[in-house]
């Protein structure tokens, strides 16, 4: 069974003062000081510089479902959990931040040849908007497509140029697979049961449907001028892509 809901900067900024409040809790249910300790989360947690990450490039204010609050309920400990049937968290339910990852989109051009390669100038949009916004969606060509200025170089043979086009806040993959899930489910939930004697904001039982967000300026780049040559990137139907993923490594059992 799971709830969620929108994250704001006030649970954010209560957060030590809710966990310190959850642990006395857990207390309560004969955990030991060490079980209670890993259930919950203290102030100089290294969650603490996500905190101020997503506090800087939201500007202090949220957008609704930028960042989410999961309770979720588990009758059975989880890989790795206690032992003896205790179950995980507070007589089963637990709670965790949906955290988003970054993801930096990059154009690579690389020069093949044995020549000096020289860019005149690439050609697309810049959107120099800063804030927080919805992402567009990847691969969409921009509507007013010009040369951009700033943007002139030369790559030597051998060479590769990178240029940083956007910075992207995305929900990992995983857990958009789960809400989709959840929603198949809800949804069959509903059709079959209805919303009982609940009123108010009955379609509130929908599991969440995120957006992608952008952070910062971007580069929507369409073409380039090479050795006074243009270059049409739209032209090529199907673009050479390449994913790559930094993390950190994790514990299992």
């Amino acid at each position: 069974m799971a709830f969620w809901r929108h994250l704001t900067l006030r649970d954010m900024d209560s957060f030590s003062t809710n966990a310190k409040a959850y642990k006395t809790q857990l207390l309560k249910v004969d955990k030991t000081e060490s079980d209670a300790t890993s259930y919950s989360i203290g102030p100089d947690n290294p969650n603490s510089n996500y905190d101020r990450l997503v506090k800087f490039v939201s500007g202090g204010e949220f957008q609704n479902d930028f960042l989410l609050l999961l309770g979720k309920y588990q009758l059975y400990p989880s890989c790795g959990g206690m032992d003896d049937g205790d179950l995980p968290g507070l007589a089963g339910w637990s709670f965790v931040r949906v955290r988003r990852n970054v993801k930096v989109e990059a154009v690579l051009v690389h020069n093949l040849s044995a020549k000096r390669l020289v860019i005149g100038q690439f050609f697309g949009e810049r959107d120099a908007v800063t804030n927080l916004r919805v992402a567009a969606p990847a691969f969409e060509l921009p509507a007013n497509s010009g040369p951009l200025e700033g943007t002139s170089d030369s790559i030597a043979p051998g060479q590769t140029a990178i240029i940083l086009t956007r910075i992207l806040f995305l929900l990992p993959s995983d857990q958009l697979s789960d809400f989709r899930k959840y929603r198949e489910s809800m949804d069959a939930l509903h059709n079959a049961f209805g919303s009982g004697d609940f009123a108010g904001n009955i379609s509130a039982y929908k599991a969440p449907d995120p957006k992608d967000y952008a952070f910062g300026p971007a580069l929507s780049l369409t073409g380039a001028l090479v050795n006074s040559t243009r270059v049409e990137f739209s032209a090529r139907r199907v673009p050479n892509f390449l994913e790559m993923t930094v993390s950190q490594e994790g514990a299992s059992c």
